[in-house]
């Protein structure tokens, strides 16, 4: 009996195993995009900041990138990306999702989608973004970026019944296939923010998710862990702390990289007009990446988040 009680009481001291995922060629060290905001008339852009640091960490695992394509840094440390934001959005708060599907693919051109959008000085606001159209087109998926389904990016919302249960196992999943991850998040007063997610620490038992590593474009920090709490009561993810901000939603781009073989003696112009070069590699990675059972259907609910930074 004795020895049974000392068991018991040995594996009640033994911790929960836990497990850390992140996405391709990130660590704690490194490989993750960290941009600020200059607060300069981009004060409600933390959802552009965050989409540029997802397609930066894309472009910087793909290969041959075109001339005509923002890509690196500029002399402040900030993604040549998000300076084409900058350049061309009203400062208003928006969903990630629409950062991700304008630079890659563009909006219908539809004069009504423009009205609030952009700034007053983009005329032609149906000739911005649309960076990687003809290599979206090339993989056979749609590069209409405003009506339905987005076959390239993930997306769930916190409405929907399995999203705390599930949110960690998504994470993984998107992590494990090549994936990357941005989060709405809504502090209990004031307006919601925008963050990239690098990584995950997940329950080994569950698969609840313990912690992400996320920056912030927001403060000066770099790469951090914030410790992720389950509400039972309501069903609800916090970050940070117990009375963090909720996790609305996530917006996981997994499209797959783009790979030319180097040097490319290739000519291109503007996505607008000319189409990229098909990418065999980038197909068979799709090909690959429909087979995973919890990525076999993107339609997810979808839901416009007007995003703000604080």
């Amino acid at each position: 009996m004795l020895r049974t009680l000392s068991l018991f009481f040995l594996f009640a001291l033994v911790p929960v195993q836990a497990a850390i995922y992140f996405a391709h060629n990130v660590s704690e060290d490194s490989g993750f995009i960290n941009t600020k905001k200059y607060w300069n008339g981009d004060s409600d852009l933390c959802w552009a900041a965050t989409a540029s640091n997802m397609l930066q960490w894309w472009q910087n695992n793909s290969s041959g990138i075109p001339a005509f394509v923002p890509n690196g840094q500029n002399e402040s440390g900030r993604t040549e990306i998000y300076d084409v934001f900058c350049n061309n959005w009203a400062n208003t708060g928006k969903g990630i999702e629409i950062g991700l599907r304008w630079y890659l693919g563009g909006k219908p051109l539809n004069p009504n989608n423009y009205l609030y959008d952009f700034k007053e000085t983009i005329t032609e606001p149906q000739n911005t973004g649309r960076y990687w159209e003809g290599y979206i087109t090339s993989l056979g998926l749609s590069s209409s970026t405003w009506e339905g389904d987005c076959p390239f990016i993930s997306s769930k919302y916190f409405t929907q019944s399995d999203f705390p249960l599930q949110f960690g196992t998504d994470l993984v999943s998107f992590f494990q296939n090549g994936g990357v991850v941005g989060l709405s998040i809504a502090p209990a007063s004031g307006p919601g923010h925008a963050i990239t997610c690098w990584g995950i620490e997940v329950d080994d038992t569950t698969g609840m998710a313990k912690s992400l590593y996320v920056t912030d474009s927001d403060n000066g920090q770099g790469l951090e862990k914030r410790d992720v709490y389950y509400h039972e009561t309501d069903g609800t993810l916090h970050l940070g702390s117990e009375n963090g901000p909720r996790i609305n939603a996530y917006d996981a781009l997994m499209l797959p990289f783009y790979n030319v073989p180097e040097p490319s003696t290739r000519q291109f112009s503007p996505p607008w007009r000319r189409e990229l070069p098909f990418a065999a590699a980038g197909a068979d990675a799709l090909k690959a990446s429909r087979k995973h059972s919890l990525l076999s259907s993107f339609r997810f609910f979808r839901r416009r988040i007007g995003i703000r930074g604080e």
